[in-house]
């Protein structure tokens, strides 16, 4: 799933396609503070054309340069899309979050556990911007760059 990979951006799109609805199906296994399930509304993929384009965008390019050029580019624009996209019945934020984590581990990014106050916070906020696309994505960014272990 490395953005470096030889992989074609297709087989990109469709691994984290596969990859989001895995994780959106696990949110239904949560548990809360006192070991109580979240609510859930159950695995139901909303709008699978809007997910796959979403994913795609992450990867678009204009005469040879991508739009979101490094690996935390990308991985702030996955998770900024995905959780302001709907693109599940439920779990989009949580579903969101997950996969930006895992597409940085898998390009052997990692972050530190950010607190979940924190982790809700950044989330929230990705949710309620009134600002831009590219503000928002610029905010997640520098987060999860505020995160990452050396």
């Amino acid at each position: 799933m490395s953005g470096n990979s030889g992989a074609s951006p297709q087989d990109m799109v469709n691994k984290l396609v596969y990859l989001s609805c895995t994780l959106n199906q696990e949110c239904g296994k949560r548990t809360g503070p006192h070991r109580e399930p979240e609510p859930f509304l159950g695995f139901s993929v909303r709008d699978r054309s809007g997910l796959e384009g979403a994913i795609a965008s992450v990867f678009q390019s204009s005469f040879g340069v991508l739009l979101y050029p490094t690996i935390y580019d990308q991985a702030a624009a996955l998770l900024f899309k995905l959780a302001n996209g709907h693109y599940f019945q439920d779990g989009n934020k949580r579903t969101a979050f997950h996969l930006c984590l895992a597409y940085l581990r898998a390009n052997n990014v990692h972050v530190s556990p950010p607190r979940s106050d924190d982790v809700i916070t950044l989330l929230q906020t990705t949710v309620s911007r009134s600002g831009s696309q590219e503000n928002g994505i610029a905010f997640v960014r520098q987060k999860l760059l505020d995160w990452t272990v050396d």
